[in-house]
């Protein structure tokens, strides 16, 4: 991420604010880096989030666009099988027990599954979620210390369903009435930046470093999640994202190359329980992404915004189990 030291700051600030019910740990926790060689042999480096798990199953989510990433073929590739396993078997899962910030995660994993997930008749690639599956055993020990969605507690399931279905809910200006709320991203990306010769983050650089944990606080741009296009270099050429949750940035706080994948997080603290609630509502899909087919960002705009894609749909069909 392309952080200031200054923001950095603020965001530890608030990080350490949630360290009630162990909503700290579990956001450091769960947050994992995907890493490997592609079929070209270079290196790829991506994120993404343990969420749940069943039985000796670990469920992890990424953003889709990651196997077009690892492809490597300067569009997008056929969506198929041979891709998968592909890169099921040249990319790991690196997790730590106990993260922490700009730490490195050494603990391996290897993945079981791929599953790219499709919206009805939208394009391959319109919705960028994956769903990750490992039979790891030390893994799952993670997960189950630190598991964000309750999959095996019925009743605070359907608690946690009733706040990521509801987009508005929790995209509005204010989530949770009278209540203190969270946006949080996480990643293991890049750090440094040049845009238009300019160096990113624009002021002093945090101390963050790439493959290290990263994390931001951020807030919504809109108050429902909509399709946003991404241009293909300098072309006439958009590809779409559907589900798009819009989120604000800025040239010293931004996602970046590696954070691809790695989740949203909401938290809010529930006054009638006197505890702190966490989710995990989308996964990272980029920056300076427009809801029309027009150059993003505009002209003498750094950084106009960052895009995470919402998981409401994975969760209303029930994929995660």
């Amino acid at each position: 991420m392309l952080i200031s030291a200054a923001k950095q700051t603020t965001y530890d600030d608030i990080l350490n604010k949630l360290l009630a019910a162990d909503v700290k740990s579990r956001i450091l926790n769960s947050s994992v880096s995907l890493k490997g060689k592609n079929p070209k042999k270079t290196d790829f480096d991506g994120s993404a989030a343990m969420l749940c798990y069943k039985g000796n199953t670990t469920f992890l989510v990424s953003a889709k666009h990651n196997l077009e990433v690892y492809w490597e073929g300067g569009s997008r590739p056929p969506l198929n099988q041979t891709l998968l396993d592909s890169f099921r078997q040249s990319i790991k899962i690196y997790y730590q027990a106990s993260m922490q910030f700009n730490a490195v995660p050494a603990q391996v994993a290897v993945i079981s599954e791929v599953i790219p997930v499709k919206i009805g008749s939208e394009g391959d690639w319109d919705y960028d979620v994956m769903i990750l599956k490992s039979t790891d055993p030390g893994l799952l020990q993670v997960c189950k210390a630190n598991q964000i969605y309750p999959l095996t507690d019925t009743k605070q399931k359907q608690a946690y369903d009733q706040v990521v279905k509801a987009g508005r809910l929790y995209l509005s200006k204010t989530p949770v009435k009278d209540s203190t709320a969270y946006f949080i991203q996480s990643g293991f990306g890049r750090v440094r930046d040049t845009v238009e010769g300019t160096s990113l983050p624009k002021d002093k650089p945090g101390p963050g470093k790439h493959g290290g944990l990263q994390y931001r606080d951020t807030a919504p741009k809109a108050q429902a999640t909509d399709t946003v296009y991404f241009q293909v270099g300098q072309t006439n050429n958009y590809e779409p994202y559907i589900a798009a949750i819009q989120l604000d940035a800025d040239a010293n706080s931004s996602t970046f190359k590696g954070d691809s994948g790695g989740p949203l997080y909401f938290t809010y603290f529930d006054k009638s329980a006197k505890v702190w609630r966490l989710f995990v509502i989308g996964v990272t899909t980029g920056g300076d992404m427009s809801t029309a087919r027009e150059p993003c960002p505009p002209k003498g705009t750094l950084v106009a915004n960052n895009i995470s894609t919402s998981l409401a749909h994975c969760y209303s069909q029930g994929l995660f189990q």
